[in-house]
């Protein structure tokens, strides 16, 4: 008897995943022909104009970024030289190369 209570709750059981994933495939049709009908709302042409003066802000953001950045470096190159002086260049390259 316990064995026929198991069987019949993982039949339900299946049934009841069956129906759902029936469901689930059935919204998402539904939703991609909503989606496709939905195009006149939103002209193709407004959302290429948009993405391209999104990536042209983007684009020059980076570039500043990368300017800042370069920068930076420079800066950083000029404090190591002063920092560590003269005596730094004129070591031989066996002592740079341990150090790197």
């Amino acid at each position: 008897m316990m064995i026929q209570q198991v069987d019949s709750r993982a039949q339900l059981a299946a049934e009841l995943l069956e129906r759902r994933r029936d469901s689930h495939s059935e919204d998402k049709k539904q939703e991609l022909e909503y989606q496709t009908n939905d195009h006149s709302e939103v002209p193709i042409k407004f959302i290429r104009h948009w993405l391209k003066e999104s990536l042209h802000v983007l684009l020059q953001k980076l570039e500043e970024e990368l300017r800042e950045l370069e920068q930076l470096v420079r800066d950083l190159e000029e404090g190591l030289d002063t920092l560590l002086g003269e005596a730094y260049l004129e070591k031989p390259c066996s002592t740079l190369k341990k150090h790197l």
